[in-house]
């Protein structure tokens, strides 16, 4: 399953008032807890987490510490991605350097073992491969 971005995302929010939602995390807590899914920010230069909300982190079965500690790294999340899946995740993250979005369906594996589906979307700044900006993602257990 693959969703457009662009109807995901309000045309009509500015950058102002997406920072005002984000405010308030106790209602946007409850809101991925509900709707089972978590967002996090990556810094594509340095290809690590910056941020991680609990939703994210409950995804993969992890505390919020566990989750910036565990998956802080490009090489580590990868880790935890089913490998029939992760040369196509690596290979959407690549071209959203370049185009600024993808969305994808894969399989997370849990510490136990365990293995989840999740559906992403992922907006970035465009820049070009080399220059990149960051990348604002959205997972949901699905």
């Amino acid at each position: 399953m693959s969703l457009n971005p662009k109807t995901l995302l309000p045309e009509a929010i500015d950058a102002d008032e997406f920072a005002s939602l984000l405010e308030h995390r106790e209602l946007l807590e409850a809101t991925e807890i509900a709707g089972r899914f978590g967002h996090c920010q990556w810094n594509s230069q340095t290809r690590e987490l910056e941020t991680c909300s609990r939703g994210y982190a409950r995804l993969f079965n992890m505390s919020l510490e566990e989750a910036l500690g565990r998956l802080r790294k490009w090489e580590e999340l990868l880790t935890h991605i089913h490998p029939d899946d992760r040369a196509r995740y690596a290979d959407s993250h690549d071209l959203n350097r370049l185009t600024s979005h993808y969305t994808i369906d894969f399989r997370i594996i849990l510490g136990n073992g365990e293995i989840r589906w999740v559906h992403e979307v992922t907006v970035m700044k465009v820049g070009n491969a080399k220059n990149a900006g960051p990348a604002f993602s959205i997972l949901q257990d699905i």
